[in-house]
């Protein structure tokens, strides 16, 4: 977020300062090895600035589609193995490390993004409910037709995800919070689509950190993690209500 704040500024006001801090929090995020993070920055100005600006939800709906293609291609395996809940194996087969952490790609594709398509195809309006994809194992109750909900034996209190902000939102809440999920998103993107003079940079960085988000939660859970949104959250508050603040002035002045 901190590096996208300060690319944002240092474009739209050529400060040296803030191109030094882009830096050296990119230096600080390579060494997180935080690689979801890292597809994150590099994509958003890629995207923002390198192609139209039309393109950037037809490139969001790309991927997204592009990653179910993906989950179509790999749910058998899943089935196959007695869709596993804490682990899997593919008989004759080895996982190799291709380049490092190979086996978190393959976690994600075999494993983690099946569960949660599973539970999303189970109950595809309203998900199976809030935490649900951590309670396992599955225990579904079907209320109506295509409406579950998971009742296991114990409830796990737990920080997991899907690895895919996306895939987890279908699963606990469907298709209704996958909606809502997008559609505020659109509006924080609209908000900040704005031209203004005098915080333009503020404002470039702002969308520069939201997209970082967006991109980065395809392989994670950033756009629900505090420790990457509150600093945007609190920082995109600010803006709005100074927006607020702005188009109030001339609406005093008249009545006055």
């Amino acid at each position: 977020m901190l590096a996208a704040l300060s690319f944002g500024i240092f474009w739209e006001k050529k400060n040296k300062l803030m191109l030094l801090l882009f830096f050296l929090f990119f230096f600080f995020l390579i060494e997180s090895d935080s690689r979801g993070s890292v597809v994150g920055i590099a994509l958003a100005p890629l995207i923002l600035f390198r192609f139209k600006k039309d393109f950037v939800w037809p490139s969001f709906w790309f991927l997204f589609i592009g990653l179910i293609l993906l989950v179509v291609y790999t749910y058998p395996t899943w089935q196959f193995n007695g869709y596993a809940l804490g682990g899997f194996s593919v008989q004759g087969a080895e996982v190799t490390e291709v380049f490092d952490r190979t086996h978190t790609m393959i976690e994600r594709g075999f494993y983690l993004w099946p569960r949660a398509i599973y539970l999303w195809m189970n109950s595809p309006f309203i998900g199976a409910g809030f935490g649900s994809y951590n309670d396992v194992p599955y225990d579904l109750r079907s209320l109506f037709p295509f409406v579950v909900f998971n009742n296991p034996i114990e409830l796990i209190a737990s920080d997991a995800h899907a690895h895919n902000t996306f895939f987890h939102v279908l699963a606990e809440t469907g298709l209704v919070g996958f909606v809502l999920l997008l559609i505020f998103l659109k509006n924080v993107d609209g908000l900040l689509k704005t031209k203004e003079v005098e915080l333009s940079g503020v404002v470039l960085g702002l969308r520069l950190a939201l997209w970082v988000g967006i991109w980065s939660s395809f392989t994670e859970h950033r756009l629900f993690t505090p420790s990457q949104m509150l600093p945007f959250t609190m920082l995109l508050a600010l803006y709005a209500s100074h927006r607020q603040s702005v188009s109030l002035v001339p609406t005093v002045a008249h009545n006055k």
